[in-house]
């Protein structure tokens, strides 16, 4: 069929039932070569109406006003996408998330969200449209926000990991997070994990049953997460050479459906060879002979009842009876538990002068603000180290002093 002043008219389909087709150069085609051809969405009955449509798409070129049909087709579907998102409430999106930790997050990490959700977040604003909430709502849930110091901070951690979350991911329609509460993310901070002493680690250790008792000590030593500990296996700890011993961290526990398996560590940088110290090493040998099956891949540290992977949970509550036991009490603004033994473990070894590298290799951290944040030192430290300067100040004072002969 013949050529128009703008675009292409083809005829098609049969003599009986014929059908037009209308094309044109695509207009904002500025590449080499021939601009790509732009068809209408169908074929018309009759020549004429194809002419209309040409005319149409000039008139819009001229006007400025044309869109390309790519553009058009992105445009609905991201309307016809924001339509079927709405009425997507906090409830349906908490939904979502905790999916996807299930693949992702340690087992502690899902436990304590599911918690937040269930008894802090879902009952304030289950059924509010995630897309609509607004700061004042979340300031609204936060003052009146009846927990203990502990829970509020897991709370607001939780309710900001979701949030965070929902922003990043284009099944939600939030773009921005509107959690902004003054004071909020202070507050959250305030819990600190408690710094054990040596003297309250051994009496922790002594106090739990006696298949955990290495556990509390290769804790305190080499600072693994809880559930990197009851991942291990036999093959897990390594024989050196020069008579020592270190643990192969390859993974930690995952929760799946209702079983636990051992999955990828927190981050990359979490698997790691961690050298112990003689004493552990030593700990570690004689809980092999006396409390782990024979076998390379025999658990280290099973569930109390049968030979599967331990939980946490289970092994929490006896770390807090065997707190009890140990009379040890946690200050106010402090945390206790298995953490808290890492953090033991990193606070003295940098203490005992580890570099940052060092420090980042043996936890398993990927971030140096962790390795810093952990290199702080605590009163009786601090107490120790200015009783060794006014010791030295002395000694040279009482040189400086003496009467020449």
């Amino acid at each position: 069929m013949g050529r128009q002043s703008f675009g292409t008219i083809d005829k098609r389909g049969t003599a009986s039932k014929p059908r037009y087709r209308a094309r044109f150069d695509d207009p904002t085609y500025t590449g080499p070569g021939r601009a790509p051809r732009i068809s209408a969405p169908h074929t018309f009955p009759t020549k004429r109406e194809a002419e209309i449509w040409l005319a149409a798409q000039w008139s819009a070129i001229a006007a400025g006003t044309w869109e390309h049909p790519a553009a058009i087709a992105a445009r609905e579907a991201e309307e016809a996408r924001q339509q079927s998102l709405k009425g997507l409430t906090v409830a349906d999106w908490a939904d979502a998330w905790l999916a996807d930790l299930e693949r992702t997050a340690a087992a502690g990490t899902l436990r304590k969200r599911r918690s937040d959700l269930r008894r802090h977040i879902l009952p304030h604003l289950r059924d509010r449209e995630l897309a609509d909430l607004t700061s004042a709502d979340l300031s609204s849930w936060w003052h009146t926000l009846d927990a203990t110091p502990g829970a509020r901070r897991n709370a607001y951690e939780t309710m900001r990991a979701l949030l965070n979350a929902a922003v990043a991911d284009e099944r939600t329609l939030l773009t921005s997070s509107p959690l902004s509460i003054k004071g909020g993310a202070r507050e959250a901070r305030t819990l600190r994990k408690h710094l054990y002493s040596p003297t309250q680690v051994d009496a922790l250790a002594n106090a739990m049953p006696a298949a955990y008792r290495a556990l509390v000590l290769l804790l305190a030593d080499a600072g693994l997460r809880i559930n990197e500990a009851l991942a291990l296996t036999r093959s897990s700890l390594v024989e050196r050479e020069d008579g020592g011993m270190s643990v192969r961290v390859e993974h930690s526990l995952h929760r799946v459906g209702r079983h636990l398996e051992a999955g990828p560590t927190k981050t990359a940088a979490g698997v790691r060879m961690v050298v112990l110290m003689d004493s552990t090493t030593t700990t570690m040998r004689a809980h092999l002979r006396t409390h782990v099956a024979s076998g390379p891949q025999a658990i280290l540290f099973p569930a109390p009842r049968g030979s599967g992977y331990a939980r946490d949970t289970a092994l929490t509550r006896l770390l807090a009876a065997a707190q009890d036991v140990a009379g040890i009490e946690i200050p106010d603004g402090h945390s206790g538990g298995w953490h808290a033994l890492r953090h033991y473990s990193a606070t003295r070894y940098g203490q005992a002068g580890a570099t940052t590298r060092a420090l980042m290799t043996r936890y398993g951290w990927s971030d140096p603000a962790m390795a810093a944040r952990y290199q702080r030192s605590d009163e009786d430290f601090e107490r120790e180290i200015v009783a060794r300067m006014a010791s030295r100040l002395e000694a040279h004072d009482s040189v400086e002093k003496r009467p020449n002969r």
